[in-house]
């Protein structure tokens, strides 16, 4: 499940996931992205990770497609999660998104990762 958390700064889309995602949930998070980029340039994405689930790949090719044209759009992300081997992710997603910069945090530094993502200039990079 993706939910969509609020956020001091409208640049930045925060979102939590716990568990398996659905392609109701990725619709949403692009219709999220849609509607911030009609204010933005670029935005940020803050992502407090605690599990991670299974993805239906049928389902999510059309919400693949459509996130695709946002692809260079984010100019940084802030992953958040104690999980170890999901940190160990943030590699392949630093290729994916080669044009961002990425930052890995555990809850603990939960504030440092917020302060971070939140202290993009108005311009968005």
């Amino acid at each position: 499940m993706i939910r969509i958390l609020p956020f001091e700064v409208d640049f930045v889309l925060a979102l939590a996931i716990d568990g398996p995602i659905s392609s109701d949930d990725a619709s949403s998070v692009i219709d999220a992205v849609e509607d911030r980029l009609e204010r933005h340039n670029k935005l940020g994405v803050y992502v407090e990770l605690h599990s991670l689930g299974g993805v239906p790949v049928r389902s999510m090719l059309s919400d693949l497609k459509r996130a695709l044209k946002h692809w260079r759009q984010f100019n940084r992300l802030a992953l958040v999660t104690d999980n170890r081997w999901l940190a160990k992710g943030g590699p392949l997603i630093n290729r994916l998104f080669s044009n961002a910069k990425f930052g890995i945090y555990r809850f603990d530094d939960k504030a440092d990762a917020i302060a971070w993502i939140s202290e993009q200039s108005s311009t968005n990079e």
